[in-house]
């Protein structure tokens, strides 16, 4: 599965965008001859997204500390950060009756979405707000 994060560069403050900003991932899976609400797979795993500057600011400093601490005849800690990954193994959650937390975006706000819990709804009834159009694009 591929997944695309769009985040706004007013998401990043200088520090998210060197650290990264941490995202949880969760992906119900559903038998479709099944009409219960309850998942029989539930998967899950965190993300780090780094705005574009901040991807390279981070390179570079972990580069200079590896080579201050090499001078120094230092070794890096184990487990200090994660050496990055090309994929993201996804874990098994065992709890499948908590209902899934559905995010909405200030752009997507609907008044479908108000109610006393942020429960997940069928995808059915989910279809995508459409963006108005650029001013380039009227």
């Amino acid at each position: 599965i591929s997944i695309a994060v769009q985040c706004l560069s007013t998401d990043f403050s200088n520090q998210k965008g060197v650290k990264g900003l941490p995202l949880h991932i969760q992906i119900d899976t559903y038998d479709e001859n099944d009409n219960t609400d309850v998942p029989f797979h539930r998967g899950y795993c965190q993300i780090k997204v780094f705005c574009d500057k901040g991807a390279n600011r981070k390179m570079l400093h972990e580069t200079r500390r590896d080579e201050k601490r090499r001078l120094q005849g230092r070794k890096k800690s184990d487990g200090e950060y994660h050496e990055p990954c090309e994929r993201s193994e996804f874990y098994h959650m065992s709890d499948l009756t908590k209902r899934a937390a559905l995010f909405i975006g200030p752009d997507e706000y609907d008044s479908r979405y108000l109610e006393s819990s942020l429960a997940f709804d069928p995808l059915s009834e989910l279809e995508p707000v459409a963006k108005r159009p650029r001013a380039s694009e009227r």
